[in-house]
């Protein structure tokens, strides 16, 4: 049989000091003092968008890989024949 909290147990459980509009990593940390966002994350060729490569292997979601793992994993290394990125991006979708 399923159970349901009540709306004064939930309530309960918060703790006194949060408050309701503060984000949860705000509370625990405070105001963050820098963000680098997605956008520029790729713009600075950081971070590389998949997503359509991924929404095709049926994954709804956006999709990135570091610069890192892009390289190391999807770019064909030199000397090698017969594969192309398209593929190996397949692979690891």
């Amino acid at each position: 049989m399923k159970t349901t909290k009540s709306t004064n147990e939930s309530e309960a459980s918060a703790p006194a000091n949060v408050r309701p509009s503060a984000s949860k990593n705000e509370s625990l940390f405070g105001e963050a003092i820098y963000a680098y966002t997605r956008k520029q994350a790729v713009a600075d060729g950081v971070q590389v968008e998949i997503s359509q490569t991924a929404r095709e292997a049926g994954i709804r979601f956006p999709v990135y890989l570091t610069r890192a793992v892009y390289d190391a994993y999807v770019a064909v290394p030199e000397g090698v024949t017969c594969q192309d990125e398209a593929g190996r991006l397949w692979d690891l979708a």
